[in-house]
């Protein structure tokens, strides 16, 4: 079939937003492009909904909104099983399995000390494993193990 505009479908997904009578529910914001508006947009949601359909190498969304407390549902494939641990950190949904998704965010949205939860463990993690602290020093030490191995050739 034929692929629909951003356009088209935005305007599809607020004419089915409206249908199900989710309209005052959902704000559709638009494209974001500016990172200082990443934390106030996370900060005024109460779950960060990541369904994406391919397998992705590396979700950073999954990482600023686990960074800003916020609690995730991610789809469980690619570079999503290195970022969310499952009932720890956020909930994994199969893939293409829009049901287990919407279960899966009501769950966390009906039970705030879930939510809670997710969001505190979530945050200590990215900023364990993710932050600028770590990443630097993992990236230091890829060079050095490849500089040593060149100096024992």
């Amino acid at each position: 079939g034929e692929i629909p505009t951003h356009a088209a479908y935005a305007e599809r997904m607020r004419a089915l937003a409206s249908g199900l009578g989710l309209g005052p529910s959902i704000h559709f914001t638009g494209w974001t492009y500016r990172l200082d508006d990443i934390p106030e947009v996370l900060a005024a949601s109460d779950v960060l909904v990541h369904a994406s359909i391919e397998p992705e190498p590396f979700g950073l969304v999954l990482i600023e909104a686990m960074a800003c407390g916020r609690p995730v549902v991610a789809t469980a494939a690619g570079g999503v099983l290195d970022i969310v641990v499952d009932g720890e950190t956020g909930l994994l949904v199969p893939r293409g399995d829009p049901e287990a998704t919407a279960r899966a965010a009501i769950r966390v949205l009906r039970d705030a000390p879930l939510a809670s939860d997710l969001g505190r463990t979530g945050r200590e993690r990215a900023e364990g494993q993710f932050g600028l602290k770590t990443c630097v020093g993992r990236v230091e030490s890829v060079y050095r193990d490849i500089l040593d191995g060149e100096a024992a050739a």
